[in-house]
């Protein structure tokens, strides 16, 4: 409670795979059914490295069994359409 969205996504970066980062811009805000009749709000954030010169080592949380980063091209096609459409869109934003 009483913590802004881009702290919050600030927090979780840095719990959650130990980086420290800075929410850039708001991407997207939709809805996602996680199973059926569940759904959760979803909220996606483009984001930088606090530091983009030093080492990027994210290390895994008790949250998680593992982690993946991929190129944009080679996203997991299980991919959930909407989080695809904020990647992309990000992507497509660093580009410029």
């Amino acid at each position: 409670m009483g913590e802004d969205p881009q702290t919050c996504v600030r927090r979780e970066f840095e719990e959650e795979l130990g980086i420290q980062v800075r929410a850039a811009r708001l991407l997207d805000t939709y809805l996602f059914e996680v199973v059926p009749g569940k759904h959760v709000f979803i909220v996606t954030y483009g984001c930088v490295l606090d530091d983009p010169l030093g080492p990027f080592a994210p290390r895994l949380s008790d949250e998680h069994k593992e982690f993946g980063v991929f190129p944009v091209q080679t996203l997991p096609e299980r991919l959930p359409a909407g989080y695809r459409a904020s990647i992309a869109a990000w992507h497509g934003a660093m580009k410029v």
